[in-house]
């Protein structure tokens, strides 16, 4: 793993010398987002429930829940900043889930971690959605862990990489609604429940598109004694 690392690290400066960095927004050198173009983004910081997508008036996650739906699913609150359907959204995650730019989490990171500053954060634990080492390998890094990485660190949570994906599946952006919520069932383990039981977590990922790779992942946790699951990505 430590060789594909210094091979991306490699790439990443040769291409930094062979084509230097541009905004994705207006092409202007020296960024991968200016900050003419990070205003485009718009930031919404939006709690909603995971099933409905309505907002939750709360800022105490503790407390965060759809009266309607809570039991319907084991995520309790959805977090985002913003729709992917913007094309400069669209852009930044695909050139790093990609492209492999791992400068780009940053970027993510530091917007999603504004988002979840307004909230009652404490005794939360930050846990990334993990890929199929195949993936991971071929990518070099899993995009939800740099993510997590970022936040757990610029909010002063902890993190626990607990969860491991077993199955490979095939992405969701190549399959229908239907397909997307069946894909992910059965995919993942806890490693170590031991780090995690009992404890209040947070799920990290990039996208949300229907939540069926999320709730698999709280599922998975709610088999060890989590008590609340939530979630946050940068775009739904």
């Amino acid at each position: 793993m430590k060789s594909k690392s210094l091979i991306l690290s490699i790439k990443n400066y040769l291409l930094d010398v062979l084509f230097p960095k541009q905004c994705l927004g207006c092409k202007k050198e020296g960024f991968f987002l200016c900050q003419d173009c990070i205003v485009k983004i718009s930031s919404l910081s939006r709690l909603v429930c995971p099933v409905c997508l309505k907002g939750l008036p709360t800022t105490d996650l503790s407390q965060a829940k759809c009266n309607t739906h809570f039991k319907k699913t084991k995520i309790k609150f959805l977090a985002y900043t913003t729709f992917y359907e913007n094309p400069l959204v669209r852009k930044l995650v695909s050139s790093f889930k990609y492209r492999y730019i791992q400068e780009i989490s940053s970027i993510l990171s530091k917007l999603m971690a504004e988002n979840l500053k307004q909230y009652k954060l404490e005794g939360f634990i930050i846990v990334p959605v993990p890929l199929y080492p195949k993936k991971l390998n071929e990518r070099g890094f899993n995009q939800a862990e740099l993510l997590a990485k970022d936040i757990s660190s610029s909010l002063d949570l902890p993190m626990e990489n607990v969860l491991q994906k077993i199955k490979s599946t095939p992405s969701q952006t190549e399959l229908s609604s239907k397909e997307r919520k069946l894909n992910p069932k059965d995919a993942f383990l806890c490693f170590a429940p031991e780090r995690i039981r009992g404890k209040n977590i947070i799920l990290v990922d990039d996208v949300f598109t229907t939540g069926a790779t999320l709730e698999e992942c709280a599922k998975t946790l709610k088999q060890y004694g989590v008590k609340i699951i939530g979630a946050v990505v940068f775009a739904r």
